[in-house]
């Protein structure tokens, strides 16, 4: 079994001033190992001569400087206004695979993905999937054979082609690979693909680069490895596991403040440990939260027990804090706006951008042009529009430059006051349910978590009920079944199925000792695979897998919805059973994707083996499994609510 990450496997202990293994410099030296290393292997695939040996030198010498430098560094809404060392904050991440059966209790250290599988990491925010795959990068600079490319998605444009983005990020000055040489070098097992940020292309563009991503998985043998947050359409990567991180355990959550102590020159971690019991674990298990937690306790001394009350203290620290690492240092306000207006200005200009989908601003007169149309929004009027953004890039940080683009320290403080301008508006009510019935609701499902701590009653009235009730429909269409997690999971995702003989679809790599399985994602279903899972049993002696593919949520479900009209969470099977597959074949053929709707619920419904086996599968995603009778009661509780809301609104009128 591979070993989990910890202090050990990384070379990094709980104190301070020992650096990562894997964060060593990239030195001339090192990189000169590295170029004999690459001429050995060009040489050894007839690809020397294509190569002139002083132009590889020339080429590779200052690409591995310019990606170490990329990815070396980075932000933190802890200490905002300086670049940070990323061996000096990264905290190693335990990582779970989701694709296998009961997988999902072991955990892995990086060296997982960089076997000949491809990854897509997929997780909520706050996790800090970028800092991880810049770790990851620079772990395959110094300690692999691979040639890493980083891409982050979002800053691709819109016209995008990706298999020249990645030639040009490799080539910046376009000298040295034309595109047939480095096709062929993506066929022969040397490059390290690394996509961040799915979920931070627009919705409109997410199918065409779903589509280039998986195109590049088939037509090459470079490893991808992609992160994404779960609600967006995922591609179909060949060859893949699917992870998520482990929540922070609570000796790295001790760690992680103790580095901020040490960057900061500060106690404020080792206060923060000194009160650890009495901090709600929902705090500790992200690295966001606990940086944010780190900076509102560095403030006030005080832990918050409600995400919107932390929030809330978030912006109060950073309004009216000083610079944790210049100690009762306060930035004066250029806007000229006071604590209330600012945030009402801040709110307005979330909403702006969110409405766009804008996860980043690309430059700074487009900034100027969305804080603009928030001040009409919002009827508060800074000294100048470009003195609030520089405040929001200063002295109340909240942002900062990226390179050439600006972006909130984290998306969910732009989603946090986003959810503030909706619960706060006028028309909180009218608002909540235009967004959440547009083709804009997916850029606002984290906002709408916040609204429910925010304004329940209008996040019951609008939201969960809209769920609850296209959850009874679903019910009526599909009544035949009688298992809730088939119906849930049907409900909430778009499935297909098929079967392969294992050993036309399954191969086994010596040097890693794994068995790797080579089904494409299937191009015939019409909804992007995020992930698949595979049974495995028998016809006839010879071994066979069913293998199940699933979308991402094909709606928005906001995670605070599903406590109100929950049955049960469904349990995870950890010991599959051994399975003959003689029956499903009597109606299936072999190497075909069918999807799984309601016309193919009703002409298979005699076929106990199928939703077996859909059974088994969808249990391996622990999903809230809906109750019908509970959405029903809370339709009730809300029509009788608005009967009783109008009937007092009448009465006052009079």
């Amino acid at each position: 079994m591979t070993e989990p990450i910890t202090a050990t496997t990384v070379g990094v202990g709980y104190g301070i001033g020992q650096s990562l293994k894997a964060m060593k410099p990239v030195t001339d030296s090192l990189l000169e190992y590295k170029l004999n290393e690459l001429r050995t292997w060009l040489k050894e695939r007839h690809l020397n001569k294509q190569l002139d040996e002083d132009k590889l030198g020339k080429f590779f010498f200052p690409y591995y400087k310019r990606v170490f430098k990329k990815v070396s560094t980075i932000k933190t809404i802890v200490f905002p206004h300086i670049e940070i060392k990323i061996n000096d904050i990264f905290e190693p991440l335990f990582l779970e695979n989701k694709n296998q059966w009961g997988a999902s209790s072991e955990q892995y250290s990086p060296d997982k993905l960089f076997n000949t599988s491809s990854s897509i990491i997929i997780d909520d925010a706050g996790m800090g999937k970028t800092t991880y795959m810049k770790f990851i990068t620079v772990q395959a600079i110094t300690d692999t054979n691979l040639i890493p490319i980083f891409i982050e998605l979002r800053t691709l444009g819109e016209s995008f082609n990706l298999l020249e983005e990645l030639r040009k990020e490799l080539d910046s000055i376009n000298e040295f690979f034309d595109e047939a040489l480095f096709l062929k070098l993506l066929s022969l097992e040397k490059f390290l693909i690394i996509l961040d940020g799915f979920d931070e292309v627009s919705l409109e563009e997410q199918p065409e680069m779903a589509k280039q991503i998986s195109d590049l998985s088939i037509k090459s043998e470079a490893v991808i490895i992609l992160t994404s947050r779960p609600e967006a359409q995922l591609p179909g990567i060949s060859n893949s596991n699917t992870f998520k991180f482990s929540p922070l355990t609570l000796e790295q959550a001790k760690s992680l403040v103790i580095r901020y102590d040490a960057i900061g020159q500060t106690d404020v971690g080792v206060r923060l440990i000194e009160e650890i019991e009495s901090v709600p674990t929902k705090f500790l298990e992200t690295p966001l939260l606990l940086s944010l937690l780190y900076r509102t306790y560095g403030f006030n001394n005080s832990i918050a027990s409600k995400i919107s009350t932390f929030y809330d203290e978030v912006y109060i620290a950073m309004y009216k804090g000083h610079d944790l690492t210049k100690k009762g240092y306060v930035r004066e306000k250029k806007s000229l706006l006071d604590f209330e207006e600012f945030r009402k200005l801040l709110r307005a200009f979330s909403f702006t951008l969110l409405s766009s989908k804008k996860e980043n601003i690309k430059s700074y007169s487009e900034a100027i042009n969305y804080i603009e149309k928030a001040i009409k929004l919002s009827k508060v009027t800074p000294s100048s529009p470009s003195n609030f953004f520089n405040d929001l890039l200063s002295s109340v940080p909240l942002m900062y430059k990226d390179g050439l683009d600006y972006k909130f320290m984290h998306r969910t403080i732009m989603e946090f006051f986003a959810a503030e301008f909706i619960a706060y508006s006028d028309n909180a009510t009218e608002m909540t349910d235009k967004i959440f019935k547009s083709r804009i609701a997916n850029s606002f499902n984290k906002s709408f978590d916040y609204l429910e701590e925010l304004k329940p009653n209008l996040f019951k009235k609008i939201i969960v009920y809209e769920v609850a009730k296209k959850y009874i429909e679903h019910n009526e269409n599909y009544f035949d079944i009688q298992d809730d997690t088939i119906k849930t999971h049907l409900f909430k995702y778009d499935v297909g199925i098929s079967i392969w003989q294992r050993n036309e679809v399954e191969t086994f790599d010596i040097e890693t000792k794994q068995h790797n399985l080579h089904i494409n994602p299937p191009e015939s279903l019409p909804f992007s695979t995020s992930s698949m899972r595979y049974i495995y049993g028998n016809i006839r002696s010879e071994e066979y897998i069913v293998t199940v593919a699933q979308s991402g949520l094909k709606q928005v479900i906001p995670s605070s919805t599903e406590k109100y009209i929950t049955k049960y969470i469904s349990k995870e099977i950890m010991q599959p059973k051994a399975y003959e597959f003689d029956a499903f074949v009597e109606s299936f053929e072999i190497g075909k994707w069918y999807k799984i709707d309601n016309h193919f619920i009703k002409e298979n419904i005699s076929n106990k083996l199928l939703f077996e086996l859909m059974e088994e599968a969808f249990l391996g995603y622990m999903i809230s499994v809906f109750d019908k009778e509970k959405s029903i009661q809370l339709i009730k509780e809300v029509d009788d609510y608005i009967d009783d809301s109008e009937m007092i609104d009448t009465l006052l009128n009079i």
